[in-house]
């Protein structure tokens, strides 16, 4: 069933409320702490520090949107509870809902559709600047479809299934590496099963005992494209998300195919191992695989690096964006205790650590299966009136 034509703007509108209260502490979100619904990072600091690009006070239900590059997917959907000393950027829209009109749910499934993203997107790079950026006008001028809301509260219902879906994924994955780093701990660091000390037939070794370092190769950034041509390009920035929207057909002679299950670590900004589960794609410069060398122990190396990281990361003195590379990774040990022993770990955590990659793909497929549903909902061409209560 065909629904009514509207513009965006008729049944939302931009807050632009400048936070005025006095807490203690307050919490900065940017364009870089959203990503595809969520709030990835919370970072709180004392009032008195507020920087001056951070201004905006939003609600539960509200909408942040990057008027920066659209097609980063940098927007989330407010659900915490909780919010009243959360600020954003001036550099995230937030939009709210006429809920007397529209769903808030269903207007953030309409602003995230991959077609609304592309259109905003080429808008953004039609204007001249620094950025290709976007202003509320623009999306305030979009036309989209208005059902009734019982009807807009079913096709939100389908979607917030697969949301909840992926969600409960991801918890799961964090329970599993919780799980694991309970064992690590409790082997490696407190050597509970060998009376409390570490063994003396346990030898320390470089890093190269147990891992290869793979190294991101130089792709020139002038042929990167977002139509897809070619192979995805995997950035530092791509490293939290688990995606990417950049594309290139370079063919490089060092290139290295990074594939889920890699151990992946940024070498600019942020020292931290990542349990790779997305596309497969091409290792960018500036980013690196610790490749295993047993056949499933993926999860000593993983938790024998992270906590070398996580040193550099907070005693580096660098005053601009830190960086670490091949010297610090010469110089990270590893207590390497006998085979017998560590074959046991690994027969009891590799099975979690195969869990997680299969559920992180299990999310890619959910979320695209969502992007495919999602359109055909909003014009109705999948009948909802029969399918949700």
């Amino acid at each position: 069933m065909k629904s009514e034509m509207v513009s965006v703007g008729i049944v939302c509108r931009s807050v632009s409320s400048t936070y005025a209260r006095t807490d203690s502490t307050v919490v900065l979100i940017n364009t870089s702490d959203v990503f595809e619904g969520k709030i990835l990072n919370h970072k709180c600091v004392t009032n008195e520090n507020l920087k001056g690009q951070f201004k905006k006070t939003f609600c539960p239900n509200d909408i942040l949107y990057s008027e920066i590059r659209p097609a980063n997917k940098r927007y989330a959907f407010v659900k915490e509870e909780d919010v009243h000393n959360y600020i954003a950027s001036t550099k995230l829209m937030v939009i709210r809902a006429d809920e007397r009109k529209v769903l808030p749910s269903y207007l953030y499934a309409y602003l995230t559709m991959p077609s609304v993203l592309a259109e905003l997107q080429r808008q953004a790079e039609s204007r001249s600047g620094t950025f290709p950026q976007i202003t509320f006008a623009e999306v305030a001028a979009l036309l989209m479809p208005l059902p009734s809301l019982p009807t807009q509260r079913k096709i939100a219902a389908i979607l917030s299934s697969l949301d909840d879906k992926i969600e409960n994924n991801n918890a799961i994955c964090r329970n599993l590496e919780e799980q694991a780093a309970a064992l690590y701990r409790s082997w490696f660091v407190d050597f509970e099963p060998f009376g409390g000390q570490r063994p003396s037939s346990w030898i320390e070794r470089d890093i190269y005992s147990v891992a290869e370092i793979i190294y991101g190769a130089p792709f020139a950034s002038k042929l990167f494209n977002r139509e897809k041509r070619g192979t995805p390009i995997i950035r530092i920035r791509d490293l939290k998300i688990q995606d990417s929207e950049v594309y290139t057909d370079e063919i490089h002679p060092k290139a290295y195919v990074i594939s889920p299950g890699d151990i992946v670590v940024g070498m600019d900004g942020e020292f931290q191992p990542y349990i790779w589960g997305g596309v497969v794609g091409l290792l960018n410069q500036r980013v690196c695989v610790f490749r295993n060398r047993r056949s499933k122990g993926e999860f000593f190396l993983y938790f024998t690096i992270r906590p070398q990281l996580d040193f550099i990361q907070k005693t580096e003195m660098a005053t601009t964006v830190i960086h670490i590379g091949k010297q610090d990774f010469d110089a990270f040990r590893v207590n390497l205790p006998p085979d017998d022993i560590l074959d046991r770990f690994d027969a009891l955590t590799h099975p979690l650590y195969d869990r997680i990659i299969s559920l992180r793909m299990e999310n890619r497929r959910l979320s695209i299966l969502r992007d495919i549903l999602l359109p055909k909902l909003m014009r109705g061409e999948i009948d909802v009136e029969n399918n949700i209560a």
